[in-house]
């Protein structure tokens, strides 16, 4: 999440998919935005194994909502 202080971020929606199993071995995984709105985010989330080949890919919508200040 990419907000400023007072901001969080809600899950909208995702999108995921599981393209190959794995079972042992070492997996690493990258999110990116693609894009950062005042009140709403795209990210793209890629899980790749030691041999580069994509495992799981997810692209997920929040909305970035303003904390409510206590009364």
């Amino acid at each position: 999440m990419c907000v400023e202080a007072g901001f969080y971020c809600v899950e909208q929606k995702a999108n995921a998919n599981h393209v190959r199993a794995k079972r042992s071995g070492l997996v690493t995984g990258s999110a990116r935005p693609l894009f950062l709105g005042a009140t709403t985010q795209a990210w793209q989330i890629d899980i790749h194994d030691e041999y580069g080949c994509l495992v799981y890919s997810s692209r997920s919508s929040m909305a970035v909502l303003r904390q409510k200040r206590p009364d």
